[in-house]
Order: structure tokens, then sequence, then C-alpha cells
């Protein structure tokens, strides 16, 4: 189970989004007609080798459901999920 904690101002969100169970902090977040946009960054080490992922994320608000479009930077097929509001801390 993933779990995002978002704050709004104005048009500008901001918070953490997990991501493999890792709390990472969301960049270029923004909130705009019930749409919501954010990405990801982090990076991997497999060997010696060190990998940069940015991850996007494209979801549309509705009541206490966020119906999320997930996208990595890899070329990997989009995945589609549902984010609920939960009264449990992140």
């Amino acid at each position: 189970n993933e779990a995002f904690d978002f704050k709004a101002d104005g048009d500008k969100l901001f918070g953490t989004a997990s991501f493999l169970g890792v709390k990472r902090g969301i960049h270029g977040g923004r909130i705009s007609a019930g749409q919501i946009t954010f990405s990801v960054r982090f990076q991997s080490m497999s060997g010696s080798q060190l990998t940069k992922h940015e991850v996007q994320y494209t979801g549309k608000i509705s009541g206490d459901e966020i119906r999320f479009v997930m996208q990595d930077g890899q070329g990997y097929p989009p995945v589609e999920f549902v984010a609920r509001r939960s009264d449990r801390p992140a």
C-alpha cells in the first residue's frame, strides 16, 4: 500500500507520495479544475550503476477518491489506480 499526503496552496500542491513503500517529496505539484499532477524523483543503485528515476502522476479528484494514472520515465506502460482518503496518518 502506498500513502499520499497533500497540502494545497492555491493551485500549487506540496507533500509526499510513497513509491515502493518509501515517502518521497513531490515535485511540480499542481491542482486545478479537479485535476492533480506531480512527479516524484529518486535514484536506485544496481551494482555500480546509479540510475535516476522520475515518475509522473496525473489524477482526477472525485469526492474522497483520486483516480490516478502513473507513468515512469523508463518506458513501462502506465498504471491506473485509485487513492482513497484515510483517517489514519500517513
